[in-house]
């Protein structure tokens, strides 16, 4: 008896796993088509026909369009926005008048000599 290599045995199998899927799916596709779904008026006609035919009666259809208010929803959301102090002074660079320049370095010199107006009333 002839031995075949392993290489041969697996693809025949993979082989065999691919065509039976194939087949199954076509099976199922195939006779899940072949079934009607059973309709109202379908049995209404054949319920007329065993009574003979002779009562003849109009049926009227009403469509009638619902709406559903859907319940009213808030959504409230938080967003965290960082704030930053650039120049370490305490106020916020949004707030500040001196973003980049710390506070405590800006001095009032009204005469305009370099000096702190409060060291010279000393």
């Amino acid at each position: 008896m002839q031995k075949y290599s392993s290489r041969f045995r697996i693809l025949f199998f993979c082989l065999v796993i691919f065509l039976s899927g194939g087949l199954m799916a076509h099976y199922f596709n195939f006779y899940g088509r072949l079934a009607k779904p059973v309709l109202a008026e379908d049995n209404e006609s054949e319920q007329e026909s065993d009574e003979g035919g002779s009562s003849t009666s109009s049926t009227k259809v009403e469509y009638k369009t619902i709406y559903t208010k859907l319940p009213d929803t808030v959504v409230t959301t938080t967003k965290q926005i960082p704030r930053y102090d650039s120049d370490g002074d305490g106020l916020y660079d949004d707030t500040d008048p001196h973003p980049a320049i710390n506070e405590f370095f800006i001095v009032p010199d009204k005469n305009l000599n370099g000096i702190d107006d409060r060291y010279e009333q000393l």
